[in-house]
């Protein structure tokens, strides 16, 4: 039922069972949650791939695909690379919704491997100056926890163990390993 303001003495009218419209679905078997979510997934609906693959890309590059992030639709940004979204969520689905099949299709490309060093010609500089399509990897600020991490391996300090209970932050165990 649909209610008017939250009020639930007063329903406004009867609504079916189904997808929202608003996300191209029928309303046809989807009677509960784990039927929405199982629709959510499939094979049909590749909207939630493509949101996905470009969060993935997103942490990966510090910027999407797709840069507003949170809006596909109609005030959204369009795709800078819509055949490589497409892509990479139909793979994505087909590999199972793996994520770690699909972080190493995005590290194994060539837009990954390309180096922070390079210098744009007066080309690039006018036509792309913000690095919009790539032509470079955008350098990106390490974290503290990266930071440290490196420092203690450096020294010859870092304790190399994987796993166990988490220890104080003084510690020389990995920083996913300290409270």
């Amino acid at each position: 039922f649909v209610f008017n303001r939250g009020d639930f003495t007063d329903p406004l009218r009867q609504v079916d069972a189904g997808t929202p419209s608003v996300l191209g679905g029928t309303t046809e078997g989807l009677a509960n949650r784990l039927m929405l979510a199982k629709w959510l997934v499939s094979q049909d609906n590749s909207l939630t791939a493509r949101v996905f693959v470009n969060r993935v890309w997103f942490e990966i590059f510090g910027q999407g695909i797709v840069t507003t992030l949170e809006d596909f639709g109609v005030k959204g940004e369009r795709p800078t690379h819509p055949e490589l979204l497409d892509s990479l969520a139909v793979e994505f689905m087909e590999d199972g919704w793996s994520l770690k099949k699909l972080h190493r299709e995005i590290m194994l490309s060539a837009t990954y491997r390309q180096t922070a060093r390079r210098q744009p010609s007066d080309f690039l500089a006018r036509t792309d100056p913000a690095n919009r399509y790539l032509w470079r990897f955008n350098p990106r600020r390490l974290d503290a926890e990266q930071v440290r991490d490196a420092m203690l391996a450096v020294s010859g300090e870092l304790d190399g163990k994987d796993g166990g209970p988490a220890e104080e932050g003084t510690s020389l165990a990995r920083s996913i390993f300290t409270k």
